[in-house]
């Protein structure tokens, strides 16, 4: 969702966790599409659209500001109507210049993310979405077995919180970051990928592993949480 078309040009795209994210980045989809004139993508997944949380709204804005590009169908704004077709190679590469200012500026201003115990953490974990919900729930199961483990939720996932993510690997620990998947293969268990430090992604044998496969049989603590983990 982050590169559309011909693949020359980025969407904002963020990922809500709950009903309540639901509303408030629906908000601020509008609010980043309108301050870049830029399309926004809400990416949600059918669990969470699905659960019934409590939501609060925000009181409803009376009137929008005029804007001087909106186009009104009439003969003072058929200038404002936007078009990426330039047949002069000098305004083609003006245009494609600005694009990329813009796309930098949005990297700069727009990146979310959350972070859930990963002051002092060996391993990370990264998941967005419903997903960052059951890792939260393993990394309390991991804490309670001594293990230190934290989350990174991003919640924009284009701009990516990429430097974050580099800043956490390079404090000096020895950290192994877990990328975890919405995509159970019919048996409740979802691929991982592994990766230290800021280098490609790695996985772990060769193959996908399971957060499953993760958690011992043989460990009474985590036994009964196996299902909440998986």
């Amino acid at each position: 969702m982050r590169i559309g078309g011909h693949g020359n040009y980025r969407n904002p795209v963020f990922a809500p966790a709950t009903g309540q994210e639901m509303c408030d980045l629906t908000m601020h989809a509008f609010e980043v599409a309108d301050r870049y004139r830029t399309p926004v993508y809400l990416m949600a997944d059918g669990f969470t659209g699905q659960m019934m949380e409590p939501v609060s709204f925000p009181d409803p804005v009376p009137a929008l500001p005029e804007k001087e590009w909106a186009v009104r169908a009439d003969a003072e704004t058929r200038e404002n109507l936007v078009s990426s077709i330039f047949l002069e190679h000098d305004q083609l590469e003006e245009h494609n210049r600005k694009l990329q200012r813009k796309y930098k500026e949005i990297e700069a201003a727009e990146v979310r993310v959350e972070d859930f115990l990963v002051d002092d953490a060996t391993i990370l974990v990264v998941g967005y979405g419903i997903m960052s919900r059951v890792l939260r729930s393993a990394v309390r199961a991991a804490r309670e077995e001594g293990l230190k483990v934290g989350l990174v939720r991003p919640i924009s996932l284009w701009p990516f919180p990429k430097a974050h993510l580099e800043n956490l690997a390079g404090k000096g620990r020895s950290h192994h970051h877990l990328r975890v998947e919405q995509r159970p293969d019919g048996r409740g268990r979802a691929p991982v990928g592994s990766r230290q430090r800021s280098g490609p992604l790695l996985r772990t044998d060769g193959r996908q592993r399971s957060l499953r496969r993760r958690v011992p049989r043989r460990d009474p603590a985590l036994r009964g949480r196996r299902r909440e983990i998986a």
